[in-house]
């Protein structure tokens, strides 16, 4: 039975390790010490997962009631990449204090390359608009 056991957990630390070949992933968070000597946490923190298909990086606060809610979340993906340029998708999701989503917005950067080795960027920013909500 053993051998039955020790063949899917091989299986599984196979895929994982050509999983963690496409992909990586970075944790990366600031802490202060309080008053009273211990570590606590201080500012954001950063999750930043990139693969071949783009990037995503979500920044994470401790709520008032002391769990990590989301601040925000960038996804980027690189839809053209050559010789002319570069075409870059971008949607920033932003979270209340509570970790409740807010509308989304949606971004694209083309930079375009010149003959003469000059770059024209133009971004198009693209926002929802919440019923109820003043700005």
């Amino acid at each position: 039975m053993k051998g039955f056991i020790l063949v899917p957990i091989v299986l599984a630390g196979a895929l994982a390790a050509a999983l963690s070949a496409q992909q990586q992933s970075t944790v990366s968070s600031t802490t202060a010490v309080d008053i009273n000597g211990h570590r606590i946490p201080d500012g954001p923190e950063t999750i930043r997962q990139t693969s071949p298909n783009g990037t995503e990086i979500t920044e994470k606060m401790q709520s008032i009631n002391g769990r990590m809610v989301p601040l925000e979340r960038v996804e980027e993906k690189v839809l053209r990449d050559d010789a002319s340029g570069r075409l870059v998708e971008r949607v920033i999701r932003r979270y209340d204090p509570q970790g409740n989503a807010l509308p989304p917005t949606k971004e694209t950067v083309d930079e375009q390359k010149k003959p003469d080795g000059s770059t024209t960027t133009q971004t198009t920013t693209y926002r929802a608009i919440s019923a109820g909500v003043c700005s």
